[in-house]
């Protein structure tokens, strides 16, 4: 701002001794900025009623090609200007007319006209440092043309990430409008100095090319209007025939919107029987001006329309997964309510009509890629372990015996976890299903991949369960894969019986805190949402919650000081700790080293400080057995009687 004063001060100082112009001459370098100002006002800052956010955009747009018609010889920059000022105009013409046609462009054309404007907004504030120079300013001023171009650059990212709101409009409709006074004060120092230039020749009349350019505008807006209520929809009004009240119904269950189906014939309705769920899609269609939300409903029909589903698995706890079936050959497999899958049997054929989003499997299921630790177990106890060929874990890292072994004689073989599959090695062994934990959707590149290579992909998700016992349930999940849910029916039975005393029992009273203490002197605990906190509640204990310290999010940990896990845990009745990160600890001695405070804590005294054993996480189907030892521990059981837990000596 203190050089454009100075730059002001110089050019009053000389306009003296500049000679006066011609008779009859006059200087078109004030109306050609007058109209560019304009322009770049009208473009920049629209108004969407009364389609004025068409219109004003449009004039001004005119405008634009006006002014820099006349000021095309000045300089290079500002014969761009020109030159992008008519290519500008253009794509917002043709935009206009896109807009009511019925093609998909896309943001394509708005993104165009939004590149052209900020290149000439640069090269407007270029061309202005060149007629500074032409003017003989020593150092050339053009501070309001380059902080406009700067603008106009930070509007556009907040415009394509969406920043809305009149606390942030009001400031930079101000901020804009102070920039144009700027260059108005600019354009007016140089008319004052007497700064002559000769307009450029044109063979249209000013007033021609503006209200052509007009009249242009009208008949395109008339013409696309036209076309658009022209063109063959092919609608057709809806028959007066009854829709199916029991689809109706179904489809009204799952979430389909019922001003939807009011739209919708008998026929239409119909050919909707079976669906599984309904989801809705929301999308902001955007132009150079302004959006529109727009939601779209899409359902997942049966997967095949003449299988019958007459029956489900029946589950107790577990409410992630579900299993239907069709007769001897075909299951229908939810998991999460987002992926289905048909299991087709051993030599049944295929059904026709599968729509698209349903993953077929097909039996025999026996060249399997497990990553999922978690359902390792399940395999296991269902002595399915040769079903699995491919690991995503090495023999080191498995506690499961059979799984080791399986790795020793070569049965069961490494091939990468889960961010970094050996694809040549699943593709050669034949794998027929790649059974993944959440983590894959921290690398959907991966899984993308695996489904491009014809490889199903079954996501392990029973750790989104709400209750610890309909995790152990999964086992049934696998049962269906490998038919044998008998066998699993009658395994988590078995399990269920284990705890049935414990189940009917009253709480103890006595508290229970679950924790680890870090390498950097931090204490890892579980939130109260976790399921090992619900394995205390249903064990009788009540389990000491940090809760009021974690974020929100759904992460089941949180990390805190050591002062707060002694202000909520010092006094609790039993302490376990997680040796799953850093190995267990045996000792209290061991423990005490760790942190001197916690020599203080009540269970230390009393001898009731536990470990859990590193086992316990791939170990699924024996939360049971979790449930029982911190019900044992509560109730001072003989150490013999545990599973996964140790008593600190």
């Amino acid at each position: 701002m203190t050089d454009e004063r100075r730059f002001d001060d110089l050019l009053r100082e000389d306009a003296a001794a500049l000679p006066p112009p011609a008779a009859g001459e006059i200087n078109p370098w004030s109306m050609a900025m007058t109209r560019v100002l304009w322009g770049l006002g009208l473009i920049t800052i629209t108004l969407n009623f009364l389609y004025l956010d068409v219109i004003l955009p449009a004039v001004g747009g005119l405008l634009l090609v006006l002014g820099f018609c006349t000021l095309r010889r000045e300089n290079t920059p500002l014969r761009w200007c020109y030159i992008l000022s008519l290519a500008s105009l253009a794509v917002r013409g043709a935009c206009i007319v896109l807009a009511a046609l019925p093609v998909e462009t896309g943001l394509a054309p708005a993104y165009v006209n939004i590149a052209l404007l900020q290149v000439l907004y640069v090269c407007l504030w270029r061309g202005m440092v060149g007629v500074s120079r032409a003017a003989g300013a020593e150092k050339p001023a053009a501070t309001a043309a380059g902080a406009m171009a700067v603008f106009y650059a930070v509007l556009t990212v907040l415009a394509l990430i969406g920043v809305e709101g009149w606390l942030l409009v009001l400031p930079m409709l101000v901020l804009y409008i102070l920039l144009l006074r700027s260059m108005v004060r600019l354009s007016r120092s140089l008319a004052d100095t007497g700064y002559a230039i000769t307009a450029a020749p044109v063979r249209l009349p000013d007033a021609a090319v503006l209200w052509g350019g007009l009249g242009v505008l009208l008949a395109a807006g008339l013409l696309t209007a036209f076309l658009g209520q022209r063109y063959p929809m092919d609608w057709h009004a809806r028959d007066d025939a009854p829709q199916d009240e029991t689809i109706r119904q179904q489809l009204l269950t799952k979430g389909f919107p019922s001003y939807v189906l009011d739209d919708l014939t008998a026929e239409e309705v119909s050919r909707m029987a079976g669906a599984v769920r309904v989801y809705r899609q929301v999308e902001r269609l955007y132009s150079d001006t302004d959006y529109r939300t727009i939601t779209t409903t899409h359902y997942m029909s049966d997967p095949v329309r003449p299988l019958v589903f007459d029956r489900t698995m029946p589950l107790r706890y577990a409410e992630q997964f579900s299993v239907e079936y069709a007769g001897d050959s075909y299951k229908r497999i939810t998991i999460n309510n987002d992926r289905v899958y048909l299991l087709v049997a051993e030599g049944a054929a295929v059904p026709d009509g599968v729509p698209t989003g349903v993953t077929v499997l097909q039996q025999p299921l026996d060249q399997i890629y497990l990553v999922a630790a978690a359902a390792m177990d399940y395999f296991d106890k269902l002595n399915a372990i040769d079903c699995i060929t491919l690991s995503g874990k090495k023999q080191s890292d498995w506690y499961i015996q059979r799984a080791k072994d399986a790795m020793d004689s070569g049965a069961l073989v490494y091939a990468g976890k889960y961010s970094e599959p050996d694809y040549e090695l699943i593709l050669s062994q034949g794998c027929d299903l790649a059974v993944e934990n959440t983590m894959i959707y921290h690398s959907p590149a991966v899984l993308e991949q695996l489904e491009r290579l014809g490889i199903p992909v079954l996501v392990e998700t029973s750790s989104y369960e709400t209750q610890p016992l309909g995790r152990m349930e999964w086992i049934k999940l696998y049962a269906a894969l490998l038919d044998k849910e008998d066998e699993a029916e009658a395994l988590f039975n078995e399990k269920m019986d284990s705890v049935a005393d414990v189940l009917e029992q009253q709480p103890t009273g006595k508290t229970v805190a679950f924790f680890y203490i870090t390498s950097s002197g931090a204490v890892n605990v579980r939130k109260s949402t976790d399921y090992v906190a619900k394995c205390v509640a249903i064990a009788g204990g009540d389990y000491v919650s940090f809760d009021e310290s974690a974020e929100d999010n759904a992460q089941s940990t949180i990390n805190i000081q050591m002062e707060s896990f002694y202000h909520g845990a010092v006094d609790a009745d039993v302490l376990i700790y997680n040796s799953i990160i850093d190995g267990e600890l045996h000792t209290l001695d061991e423990l005490v080293a760790l942190d001197p405070l916690m020599a203080d804590f009540k269970a230390v005294k009393s001898g009731n400080v536990w470990c859990l054993t590193k086992n316990f996480y791939q170990e699924s189907l024996e939360l049971s057995d979790l449930i029982l030892d911190v019900n044992h521990a509560l109730n001072d059981a003989p150490d013999t009687a545990f599973h996964f837990l140790t008593r600190m000596k």
